[in-house]
């Protein structure tokens, strides 16, 4: 499969925002450590999960929790 670098990051294409903030998860406060996209228009989702044996707890509570739409949380 052939891959196409754009410039501009994952907010290159039309309709895409995107955002980044420091939340603590990583110790350094420089670093963004949660970022959030938003599409103007419904849009699907994938993930990806490390095969390590080791799995943080963020790793084994999003592959715990099943996909839903709507979201139980407000979109607003």
């Amino acid at each position: 499969m052939d891959f196409e670098l754009t410039q501009g990051g994952v907010c290159a294409s039309r309709g895409f925002s995107a955002g980044g903030v420091h939340c603590g998860i990583r110790r350094n406060p420089s670093k963004l450590d949660l970022a959030l996209i938003y599409s103007e228009i419904p849009a699907s989702a994938a993930d990806n999960f490390t095969q390590n044996r080791v799995k943080g707890a963020p790793v084994r509570v999003s592959k715990s929790t099943p996909t839903r739409w709507p979201p139980p949380w407000p979109l607003a």
